[in-house]
């Protein structure tokens, strides 16, 4: 699963060609790693369908406030950019 930063986030998600599917997650979260592990075995059999990416909220705080990201995990999808 590739990392996003908010600084990219934009830019990876309206450039896909494809629908992607966001986790934003913390280290210490026990879900977030079990999800994680799911979206990674799942991964390589949608690849070419979906984009899977996750976003670490202890190091990126622009996209999760703007999305209102409260608990985790979170899961986002988005489709043509939005």
């Amino acid at each position: 699963m590739r990392a996003v930063t908010d600084r990219d986030f934009d830019q990876v998600v309206e450039q896909a060609g494809r629908p992607v599917l966001v986790e934003f997650w913390k280290p210490g979260c026990g879900n977030c790693r079990a999800l994680m592990r799911e979206l990674e075995r799942l991964e390589p059999d949608v690849a070419d369908k979906v984009l899977i990416l996750k976003m670490n909220v202890e190091e990126n705080f622009q996209i999760p406030s703007e999305l209102e990201v409260h608990s985790l995990p979170v899961l986002a999808l988005y489709h043509r950019g939005t």
